[in-house]
C-alpha cells in the first residue's frame, strides 16, 4: 500500500509489533538496536532524531493526522525497539491511552512524555534534571506534570452538567455454571 493510498483511509489500525518491524526494517536492525543499547543519558527528544524517508516503510512516509496508541503502557520502555519506532512517526496530535502510565518506575512515563513531545521532558537530560528524585520538589514537579497532561476518568464519575454517569455501564451480570466431573 503505497503513502497516497493510506491517506485516503480515515484510520489505519496497526500493531506494536507491525510498526516495530517495518520502523526497525526501514531503519535497518543495526541502527535500531544501537539506539537501544545507548545510554539513557544519550537520548534526546524524539524530534530531535532525524526524521527519516523509506522506500521500506510506508509507516514513516505518511503525516499523520493524528496517532493515538492505545494500552500506551506498552511502549514503557524508552530504550526498546517498539518505543523507538513510535517516536519516529510523524503526526500533528499525539495520544496515549492507558489505564496504568506507571507501572514500576517514575521512567515508564518518560516513555510517553517523549512520545508526545511534552517539551521540554522530551528530552532524557531536562526529565532526569527536573523530574527524578526523591526531593519533595521533584515529586511536585512531577504531579504538576501529570496534572497537566493526564485526563482521568473514572466508572462513577459524573458530568457536572447533566449530573449522569459519564459512561453508562450494563449491571454486572454473573453466570456460574456447576458441572460434576466423572472419576475418568
Amino acid at each position: 500500500m503505497s503513502a497516497r493510498q493510506l491517506a485516503k483511509y480515515d484510520l489505519v489500525i496497526t500493531t506494536y509489533g507491525t510498526v516495530s518491524s517495518e520502523v526497525k526494517g526501514a531503519l535497518g536492525r543495526d541502527k535500531m538496536e544501537k539506539e537501544g543499547k545507548g545510554k539513557m543519558d544519550d537520548m534526546k527528544a524524539a524530534e530531535d532524531n532525524e526524521h527519516v524517508r523509506s522506500n521500506e516503510s510506508e509507516l514513516l512516509n505518511v503525516f499523520w493526522e493524528r496517532i493515538i496508541l492505545d494500552e500506551a503502557h506498552q511502549v514503557r520502555n524508552p530504550k526498546a525497539i517498539c518505543s523507538l519506532s513510535v517516536c519516529k512517526l510523524t503526526a500533528v496530535r499525539r495520544w496515549c491511552v492507558t489505564g496504568t502510565p506507571i507501572q514500576n518506575k517514575e521512567l515508564d512515563l518518560y516513555s510517553l512524555v517523549r512520545f508526545l513531545r511534552f517539551k521540554p521532558f522530551d528530552e532524557y537530560q531536562m526529565w532526569k534534571k527536573w523530574i527524578v528524585g526523591q526531593s519533595p520538589q521533584a515529586q511536585d514537579r512531577m504531579k504538576t506534570l501529570g496534572r497537566a497532561m493526564v485526563l482521568r476518568r473514572t466508572k462513577d464519575q459524573k458530568s457536572k452538567m447533566t449530573g449522569k454517569e459519564l459512561v453508562a455501564l450494563p449491571e454486572k451480570h454473573i453466570v456460574e455454571h456447576k458441572e460434576e466431573l466423572s472419576e475418568e
